[in-house]
């Protein structure tokens, strides 16, 4: 092994000799480790590339590179083979620490290796970028050079060094085994749910595969000079590519109107030699080409490629580099981690960005944000938004405890909060709403509770032992805030236990801790207005029902989240049990948030499902809108989506930014700032109506005038009916003039002005929803009625509990051919179906003489086999069912979803996607005289949003495939909707 021979100081009088193993992996960042945008890995062949927000500047030992802003990253191609004993080692200078979690290096999947300072200048080592494994006792201080490390044996123990000296060692017992990244990152996490970015300066970036011991750690920080380098090795290296990175003239691409657009080379990055021109082809929102431009070599270092838009909208551009006379696409390669292995790569090769018209004055008051972190303030300006809805951390801020305000009783760190309303007020957004969640480890019932879901540890979403330690912390934050904030949400999502991952506890605390805080806020501040904790639709109507029951519930508005909401539920239930009906507003609209899904929307579909979501929450009378989120998903954008879903994980996209490469706006970013900018003063909904060739409008009075909203249904581009000619203005949804006569096209929508508001109430009112991928429910007559139970039929083997009496369906079934015309001799079935808070037991004794089933994913509907559905609302209305597939199958059974209702953007716990095994469930069929008996109990949860309510028949269908080993002669079916089309309308009727 070779071995690095360095010089320590180890007492005044004298030095030794310590040898040092050769790293794995050395990023030194010198002169002559870097061509171009490619840094060498001194080591191995993990060689990295510089990305935007990041340039070489003077380091501790020679060069280093600084990481400044959301996107910096030094991305390497390969990662060091670590294994189970390693050491992680380099040279850190922060900007500043504060709220800033700096990553010094990050393997590229959940499950390598990880090693951050955090806020408090801890140094932090992770298993995953969300699992802390250890923290040092020592810390560093911002804007000094400090050398950093951490050492890992494999029976778990681990020490930190901070310049050279112990800073903190220990051992983790039962620690998970390491696993090999594909890819590792300097200056940035890229796994997990934020991005850990490291706003600072990195130097001699080494990865040991060795556990050091701190002789030879403290050689490393005393090393002033870095060997010179093998010149085979030098020679050896791969050539780099010719690259060039740009920089927007503008933050996040968001130009105004009336400048020109200007991408400059950036600060400190190379232009490759040989480089004689560049070209920009431009394209608008539809993807038609309107200019290309060509800056020559010196243009384009004096003062960049610009270019001079016809008006507002949403633009890319494609750069192209000219290289020693051969013409290459200048796209920008980037990496998402994969849950079970390696890193994703993508390219991109266009970059987007606005044009918008100058803003003056305050935002639109009925839009708003839910607010992130300080990057999120300046761009909810830019979108027009008039108020902030912000997370208030008592105990914890997610899975960081460290950024929690009252880690101590009565010892409030106001200033982990103090920067995100200074951020707010400097954007000229002083509307807020608060919201204060997470009890601190010290007041939590359960302090032990560290598993950790999703984005929270479960220890902080428990109610205090006390409840005065919560209206404690509010009256403190009322002192602290009260002259600037006079709104206040308690809580986040509470469920019953199980059923979110921000509550675990009961109803009943829920109502103890809402009830103190309410009136505790209304003593210190009176007049103030305070939100029930925002609930995530259909879903949550269990919960509501539960703190219904229990009498008066104080609150002013009804806070709820999602997309694309239905009131009616919680209005019954409030009606059931004489309570007001309040106001309502979504606290958190996931206005573009997509579930994991192996088919992904165009930017066009999402930006006008932003649009119709809006006018669908006005049409429901919501009265404020707080966008969920600014920037995209770090693990999940849209693009690894498909992938996500393909290996059946928990996977949603979100953000009206991205993130990768760097961030620019989407579509929907265009559309938000658009809708914003139409409003005068306030939208009021008017009409839903259905004009000619599948046009749609949906209509709003807005102060003196109106503001209509009209999109197509069809696939195929629509000539606009003569009333649109009217108005005083017609806009594209990005914000660019409508052309006269331009056809409406398919994913477009545009906004007209001031239609007559007699002409507009006169159109014939629509019954369709707003929602494009929702239908109403068709009229199909007659629909087969049976009965079921109550109580749980099954035991834990899936087999009939003694005394269970279920409740037979032997009535109302059809036969429906497939290859046999006639219904096959004994072919026959009944079920019984057990339906409550237990979840769903479905039993189906079925008389078949001949069993055949070869077992074939995933068509086992060709052999004998069940599928049956349930209507989560009993609304018949598309997009609302949950659908399962279950056989016997040669050594197994197989039950799986096949259609499972969208998330949008609720966090359910135990429950398991489409085309996966279903987790939380029992299964089981066997023999019996002359055919077979399925059994099959699904937890209330993978019903997912279905809700219990005794007195609502249960819509649901059921169909009995059978096969003799000739293929699908057909099924038997009861209710129907299933085998011969997707019809929830001709779902069956089970009563109790």
């Amino acid at each position: 092994m070779t071995h690095l021979r360095l010089l320590v100081p180890l007492v005044a009088a004298c030095a030794w000799a310590v040898e040092v193993p050769a790293p794995a992996g050395w990023w030194s960042f010198d002169a002559g480790d870097v061509a171009g945008d490619t840094v060498h890995d001194r080591a191995g062949s993990a060689h990295a590339v510089l990305g935007e927000g990041s340039r070489l500047v003077p380091g501790k030992v020679g060069q280093g590179v600084q990481i400044g802003g959301r996107v910096g990253v030094v991305q390497c191609q390969g990662a060091p083979a670590l294994g189970q004993q390693f050491t992680l080692a380099a040279w850190f200078r922060s900007a500043h620490l504060g709220e800033q979690q700096h990553t010094i290096y990050g393997g590229d999947v959940k499950g390598c290796h990880y090693l951050r300072v955090n806020p408090d200048g801890r140094l932090v080592l992770g298993l995953q970028d969300v699992r802390l494994l250890a923290s040092s006792k020592g810390t560093v201080a911002a804007g000094v050079w400090t050398h950093v490390a951490v050492a890992w044996r494999a029976d778990g123990s681990y020490g930190f060094f901070i310049d050279g000296r112990d800073a903190g060692s220990g051992q983790v017992a039962g620690a998970a085994p390491f696993a090999q990244a594909v890819r590792a990152s300097l200056g940035q996490a890229t796994a997990g749910i934020r991005r850990r970015t490291c706003e600072g300066e990195l130097d001699e970036v080494r990865a040991y595969a060795v556990a050091l011991d701190p002789a030879a750690v403290a050689a490393l920080a005393t090393t002033t000079a870095n060997p010179a380098e093998d010149p085979a090795r030098a020679a050896a290296r791969p050539a780099p590519a010719p690259a060039l990175r740009l920089r927007a003239a503008a933050a996040d691409h968001w130009f105004t109107a009336g400048s020109p657009v200007v991408f400059t080379v950036e600060a400190g990055a190379a232009v490759p030699a040989g480089l004689s021109a560049l070209a920009g082809s431009v394209y608008d929102r539809l993807g038609r080409e309107l200019a290309t431009v060509t800056v020559a070599r010196d243009e384009l270092v004096a003062r960049g490629w610009a270019w001079t838009p016809p008006g507002p909208g949403f633009y890319e551009v494609a750069f192209a580099i000219t290289v020693d006379g051969r013409r290459q696409p200048l796209a920008d390669t980037y990496n998402f981690q994969q849950g079970k292995g390696g890193a994703v790569p993508f390219s991109r090769e266009r970059r987007a960005l606005t044009v918008v018209p100058v803003r003056t004055g305050k935002g639109c008051a009925q839009f708003g944000l839910s607010y992130e972190d300080e990057r999120d303030a300046p761009r909810a300006a830019r979108l027009g938004l008039g108020f902030a809805r912000l997370w208030l951390p008592w105990g914890a801020k997610g899975v960081d405890e460290s950024g929690g305000i009252e880690l101590q009783q009565g010892v409030y760190r106001w200033e982990k909060f103090d920067p995100h309303l200074a951020a707010l007020k400097a954007a000229g957004i002083d509307d807020l709403a608060l919201l204060p969640i997470y009890t601190p480890r010290w007041a939590s019932p359960h302090p032990e509770d560290d598993k950790i879901d999703i984005c929270v540890i479960g220890r902080h979403v428990w109610a205090p032992t006390r409840v005065e330690h919560y209206t404690d912390f509010l009256r403190a934050a009322v002192k602290r805030y009260g002259d600037r904030v006079r709104t206040w949400e308690l809580w986040n999502e509470p469920h019953l236990p199980g059923g979110s991952v921000f509550w675990k506890d009961s109803p009943e605390a829920f109502v103890n801790l809402l009830r103190a805080g309410y009136h505790t806020l209304k003593q210190e501040q009176p007049g103030c207005e305070v939100w029930i904790g925002g609930m995530g639709g259909k879903r949550y109507l269990p919960f509501y029902k539960a703190i219904l029951k229990l009498g008066a519930v104080p609150f002013d508005r009804l806070a709820i989240h999602g997309s694309w909401p239905e009131l009616a539920g919680f209005r019954a239930l409030e009606q059931q049990f004489g309570a007001p009906s309040k106001p309502w507003l979504s606290s958190e609209w996931h206005a573009i948030l997509l579930d994991a899904q192996r088919e992904v929307p165009s930017e066009q579909s999402l930006a006008r499902r932003l649009v119709l979501d809006a006018c669908h929450h006005l049409q429901q009378g919501a009265g404020r809108l707080a966008t969920f989120c600014m920037e995209e998903g770090e693990e999940f954008e849209k693009e690894m989506l498909p992938r996500v879903a393909a290996e059946g994980r928990f996977g949603q996209s979100s953000g009206l930014f991205r993130t990768r490469p760097r961030s620019e706006p989407r579509l929907a970013a265009a559309a938000l700032a658009t809708l914003t900018g139409q409003i005068r003063t306030r939208l009021e909904f008017r009409g839903l109506a259905d004009l000619d060739q599948g046009v749609r409008l949906a209509w709003f009075a807005d102060g003196d005038g109106t503001l209509a909203v009209v999109w197509g249904v069809n696939r195929e581009p629509a000539t606009l009916p003569v009333l649109l000619a009217g108005g005083s203005a017609r806009t594209a949804i990005d914000g660019s003039p409508w052309p006269s006569g331009a056809p409406l096209e398919a994913d477009d929508l545009l906004f007209v002005r001031d239609l007559p508001a007699a002409a507009l109430a006169a159109l014939p009112a629509s019954t369709q929803p707003i929602r494009p991928d929702q239908r109403a429910a068709r009229a199909t007559g007659p629909v087969v009625a049976g009965v079921r139970g109550e109580a749980p039929l099954l035991d834990a083997g899936a087999r009939l509990l003694p005394g269970a009496t279920p409740r037979w369906n032997a009535e109302g079934w059809r036969w429906v051919p497939a290859e046999a015309k006639e219904r096959p001799a004994g072919f026959a079935a009944r079920f019984a179906l057990a339906a409550g808070d237990h979840g769903l037991d479905l039993v189906v004794e079925v008389d078949d003489p001949v069993f055949h089933q070869r077992g074939e994913l995933p068509a086992l509907w060709n052999g004998d086999s069940l599928q049956f559905a349930l209507d989560c609302d009993g609304s018949a209305a598309w997009r609302n069912q949950v659908e399962f597939l279950f056989a016997r199958r040669p050594g197994d059974t197989w039950l799986v979803k096949t259609q499972v209702p969208g998330f949008d953007g609720d966090l359910p716990q135990r429950w398991s996607p489409a085309w996966k095994q279903v987790e939380h469930a029992r299964a089981l069929v066997e023999p019996r005289p002359g055919g077979l008996r399925y059994a099959v109990h699904v937890e209330r949860s993978e019903l997912y949003p279905w809700a219990y309510d005794p007195a609502v028949p249960l819509r649901f269908s059921l169909l009995v495939n059978d096969s003799d080993g000739g293929g699908r002669l057909g099924w038997l079916e009861w209710g129907g909707g299933i085998g011969e089309g997707k019809e929830p309308e001709r779902y069956g009727r089970l009563a109790p």
